[in-house]
C-alpha cells in the first residue's frame, strides 16, 4: 500500500469513528447500536480485542448509509478500503499485546507511556473530547522497543524526547468488589489489572510543572505524583469540587471541557451507585 504512516494516520482521523461517535451518526442508543452489530447489520471496519475488551471502530460513510436505511435494515460490512483494511489488521495491535510484546507490568508499560518511549499510532476518543478513550500502537515499534529496552549496547530507537508529568485517571470499583474492604492494594490492582480499561471512566495527563496540574489538583483535591496516589471520590468530595468550580476560571477552552466533563462523570456515576477513585502517577 502506498501510503505513508501519516497518510494512514490523517485518513483514519477523517473516516473511522468509534462507537459513541458512530451511534450518534446513526441516531441510536447505547442498546440499540449494540444489537444492531450483533446482529451483523453494524459491522466494524477493525477492532482489537475480544468480548468486553473489545474496541471497534467503524467507516464513517457505512454509518452514514445505514442511517437513512434502518427501516430496510441493509447489512453493512461490504467494506471498501480494503487495502487500508488489511493493512490495519496487520499492523495494529492493542494494550494488551503491545503490553506482551514488551514483557513490562501494567505500571511499567504505563511509565514508558508516561516518558514518550511508547507512543500510541492512534488515540481514540480524546480528539473528540470524550472521556471513554482507548489506543492502538504500531507493531514495528512495540516490536523494536521490546528488542532495545535495558540494552545497554546495540541498535537504538530514534530519540525521542521525553514528555515527563502526571497523569490523573477515573476509575469505578466492580461490582464484584463493592462490599469488600477497599484500601490502596485493591485499587492499584484495579487500576493496573489487565481489564483497567474496562473500569477507566477518564484519563487527563500535564506535563511538568504545568498549571493546569496545579489547577486540577486544587479543583479535585488530589496530589499529583510520579508515584501512585489514590484518592476514593464521594458524594461529599464532588460537591467541594463543584464549589470550587464555580469560583475557578480557566484560560483554556479545551481544558475547562474536560475538567466540566469530569464533573458530570463523577455525578453520574456516584448518583448510580458506582463506588468511584482517582489513580495519580
Amino acid at each position: 500500500m502506498n501510503m505513508s504512516h501519516e497518510e494512514i494516520k490523517k485518513w483514519i482521523e477523517e473516516n473511522l469513528v468509534d462507537r459513541e461517535e458512530g451511534r450518534k451518526i446513526t441516531e441510536q442508543t447505547p442498546v440499540a447500536f449494540t444489537q444492531a452489530t450483533q446482529a451483523k447489520v453494524i459491522i466494524p471496519f477493525f477492532h482489537i480485542g475480544e468480548g468486553r475488551t473489545k474496541k471497534s471502530l467503524y467507516l464513517k460513510s457505512e454509518l452514514e448509509i445505514y442511517a437513512k436505511n434502518k427501516q430496510k435494515r441493509i447489512p453493512m460490512g461490504n467494506h471498501n478500503h480494503k487495502d487500508i483494511q488489511n493493512w490495519m489488521y496487520d499492523n495494529l495491535i492493542g494494550r494488551e499485546t503491545a503490553r506482551q510484546i514488551t514483557g513490562q507490568s501494567n505500571s511499567a508499560f504505563q511509565q514508558a507511556l508516561a516518558a514518550g518511549k511508547i507512543q500510541p499510532f492512534i488515540t481514540v476518543g480524546t480528539r473528540k473530547n470524550s472521556l471513554y478513550h482507548w489506543a492502538v500502537y504500531l507493531k514495528s515499534e512495540i516490536g523494536e522497543y521490546a528488542e532495545t529496552k535495558g540494552k545497554k549496547k546495540g541498535k537504538r530507537r530514534k530519540k525521542v524526547s521525553p514528555v515527563m508529568g502526571y497523569d490523573a485517571t477515573l476509575y469505578k470499583i466492580p461490582e464484584k468488589l463493592k462490599d469488600k474492604h477497599i484500601d490502596d492494594e485493591v485499587l492499584f490492582n484495579i487500576a493496573y489489572g489487565d481489564d483497567n480499561e474496562h473500569y477507566s471512566l477518564g484519563e487527563i495527563s500535564f506535563s511538568t510543572n504545568s498549571q493546569k496540574a496545579v489547577d486540577f489538583a486544587e479543583l479535585f483535591d488530589l496530589f499529583l505524583t510520579n508515584d501512585d496516589y489514590f484518592k476514593v471520590y464521594t458524594m461529599s468530595d464532588y460537591y467541594e469540587a463543584k464549589r470550587r468550580r464555580e469560583e475557578m476560571s480557566f484560560d483554556d477552552a479545551l481544558f475547562s471541557k474536560w475538567v466540566d466533563n469530569f464533573l458530570n462523570v463523577i455525578e453520574q456515576e456516584l448518583n448510580n451507585g458506582e463506588i468511584i477513585f482517582f489513580c495519580c502517577g
